[in-house]
């Protein structure tokens, strides 16, 4: 659970540094044409995917942070 919580406040921290808070609050139910998502939102990537799946979208936030 630890790890889960720790996954899901780290996307959050990443949106909300990237991006308005409008946009941030919207990019994870917003169609993403990233290879990641194929098309589909970051939230249906993530419920299908568990926690690598969150892993995945942690580490792509970050790398755009950094980059």
């Amino acid at each position: 659970r630890l790890l889960r919580l720790s996954y899901v406040i780290g996307i959050f921290k990443a949106l909300n540094l990237l991006y308005s808070s409008t946009l941030a609050d919207a990019w994870m139910s917003r169609p993403n044409s990233n290879a990641i998502f194929a098309g589909q939102t970051p939230l249906a990537y993530l419920v299908a995917g568990g926690l690598p799946a969150m892993q995945v979208v942690r580490r792509l936030l970050d790398a755009r942070r950094a980059g």
